[in-house]
């Protein structure tokens, strides 16, 4: 157990929150930003100037489907009155929605709309990084939600984490 999360226990000896401190958007901008500071220095593109429709039309798609995967586990949690801030404590498991399918369809939705945003720009540089940025999400964020909400919620957490994967 982290520092972080044996100061963050609860009188009741469970962990108060997940204990993360740095918002889960800042791995993925961050990725990006370096991509976007490396093609300013050394160019490179992704997609050859003949597919760059294809590019444009790809981009806009993983877009979409990032933003409305996103949004729509954004609003599960709102209807299920938690909050979605992996700082804050939760008041339910939440298994509906996109809940269903992936256990961290935020992220998922996150990663889809990074890879839109390659696709528009066309900078190779971001690909290389994403998993550094997929990385941080798996081993600082999802790791201590998963320690958590085992903490919190016990077996049915547990049970829920065999039924639904990680991803997708």
């Amino acid at each position: 157990m982290t520092q972080d999360n044996a100061a963050a226990k609860a009188a009741d000896g469970k962990l108060a929150s997940p204990g993360i401190h740095i918002p889960p958007p800042f791995f993925y901008v961050t990725a990006f930003a370096v991509g976007y500071g490396l093609d300013r220095v050394w160019p490179m593109s992704l997609l050859p100037a003949n597919l760059h429709a294809a590019g444009v039309i790809g981009g806009w798609i993983c877009i979409a489907l990032g933003a409305g995967l996103a949004f729509w586990g954004l609003a599960t949690f709102g209807v299920a009155g938690t909050s979605p801030m992996p700082h804050s404590p939760a008041r339910q498991l939440v298994i509906r929605g996109p809940y269903r399918f992936t256990r961290n369809p935020m992220y998922v939705g996150m990663t889809l709309l990074y890879l839109g945003g390659m696709f528009l720009t066309r900078i190779l540089w971001v690909l290389p990084l994403l998993p550094l940025a997929l990385l941080a999400i798996r081993f600082y964020v999802i790791a201590r939600e998963e320690r958590y909400l085992t903490d919190e919620f016990g077996q049915a957490y547990v049970d829920y984490m065999s039924r639904v994967r990680r991803w997708l």
